[in-house]
């Protein structure tokens, strides 16, 4: 059963690994972003959303970014909404969510092992 459970979470671990967080451009949702694992352990991957006026019209754009978890999600919305605001775009969305699947599992593995 150990072994089973060992190279169940090796094969995740290998399948998540492919792609990082700053690595997505224009997500089509938010669950993109939180299912990429960010490069650093140490941040959360965060879905931002940011629009602008041109004179053809509102223009939205997307991306995937890290932030370091030990940030609130008030903290980060307001260094982007002053560094946006300084480029004349709005900051439209931000969602973060941490990946602690990983993290259950390896303590999950560590305690059967």
């Amino acid at each position: 059963m150990k072994s089973i459970l060992v190279l169940l979470s090796l094969i995740y671990f290998i399948s998540c690994s492919t792609e990082s967080c700053n690595g997505t451009k224009d997500p089509q949702s938010p669950d993109v972003c939180f299912s990429t694992p960010a490069d650093d352990a140490n941040n959360n991957c965060c879905f931002i959303q940011v629009g602008i006026e041109t004179q053809a019209g509102h223009v939205s754009s997307k991306v995937c970014y890290e932030f370091s978890k030990t940030l609130s999600i008030d903290e980060i919305r307001t260094s982007l909404i002053n560094q946006y605001q300084k480029e004349n775009q709005v900051l439209e969305d931000l969602r973060c969510k941490g990946s602690y699947l990983k993290a259950g599992l390896l303590l999950l593995t560590a305690f059967l092992l």
